[in-house]
């Protein structure tokens, strides 16, 4: 008991004198009556409330900023690792952020890792699109075109177009919802107009895309509408208008399959139905998003579109 005594008054070495006596007695007075097992925890939960409520005032040197890191390399295709770390409040917000996007889906041949990473990309989407952001306020990917149209129409999906890292496949597919600004190029690649920009997909007609999709319109995808492209049906490149009747919301995932493969998409009475290739399913038989966040009040399959 006098050990637990002579412990806890020494934990009192930032307090007034005259409260470290008083918590001496009180202290002492108690010990007649408790063990020092029982002594200590009177010490710490009522004698240390009544003493120093506030606690030893921090340190000087403590840090005031938050230990947070990023490093960050790009290789020469375009790709980026990074590494870092982050303080306990900011790691919790991240895992907060990310859980909504990496949760494991139906047939998903996705490891752990590959989720996480598709679930970041998410985020960095639904950042991006965020109004108050201070840069972009919202606005999509600027794309300046610097080639002729034809070249970047007629180009192989696979070819890298001049001075950039991206191929003409990956370049028409971020054309499909970026702020395209067209520019008029001399003979020595210095511009000889710019014209003002434009978007692809205005602000009112991105909202009455969402109202209607509600989110990514592929079967069975769940992903919600901040995180996703607005995609033209007919391309735009090929002279399809920016009108609902030729726009559907797809998440990341799925805009790069459509992109990449003989998957077809069309739309029926504001719904978005989509033909697999026939190395999916031979009868090619067109499928739609059953999900509740795509359903729409008019439910009935028109002719010639199965209702499942």
């Amino acid at each position: 008991q006098v050990e637990v005594i002579r412990k806890f008054v020494g934990s009192l070495d930032h307090v007034e004198p005259e409260k470290v006596a008083l918590a001496e007695e009180l202290m002492v007075e108690r010990a007649a009556e408790d063990d020092p097992n029982a002594l200590a925890r009177y010490g710490e939960r009522w004698v240390r409330d009544v003493i120093d409520p506030d606690g030893k005032a921090p340190e000087d040197d403590e840090p005031q900023r938050p230990e947070r890191e990023l490093r960050r390399h790009i290789f020469r295709d375009g790709r980026m690792e990074f590494k870092g770390r982050l303080d306990a409040e900011t790691a919790a917000l991240f895992d907060a952020l990310l859980a909504p996007f990496e949760k494991r889906e139906a047939d998903d041949t996705r490891g752990y890792a590959e989720r996480g990473g598709d679930a970041f990309a998410d985020v960095l989407q639904k950042a991006a699109n965020c109004p108050d952001l201070p840069t972009h306020n919202g606005y999509k990917t600027e794309v300046a075109f610097t080639i002729s149209m034809d070249e970047l129409t007629k180009s192989v999906d696979e070819r890298v177009l001049p001075g950039t890292r991206l191929t003409a496949g990956e370049a028409r597919r971020i054309a499909c919802d970026a702020h395209v600004l067209p520019a008029v190029m001399g003979g020595d690649s210095k511009p000889l107009d710019v014209a003002v920009p434009a978007y692809v997909v205005p602000a009112h007609i991105r909202r009455g895309l969402v109202l209607r999709d509600r989110g990514c319109a592929f079967p069975g995808c769940d992903r919600p509408a901040s995180v996703c492209h607005s995609h033209h049906i007919k391309s735009w490149l090929r002279g399809g208008p920016t009108a609902l009747g030729n726009l559907v919301l797809l998440c990341g995932q799925h805009h790069r399959l459509i992109h990449r493969s003989e998957w077809e998409v069309r739309l029926d009475g504001g719904v978005a139905w989509f033909t697999p290739p026939d190395y999916v399913d031979p009868v090619r038989t067109p499928r739609r998003n059953h999900l509740e966040q795509c359903l729409r009040s008019v439910d009935r399959p028109r002719k010639g579109v199965p209702s499942r």
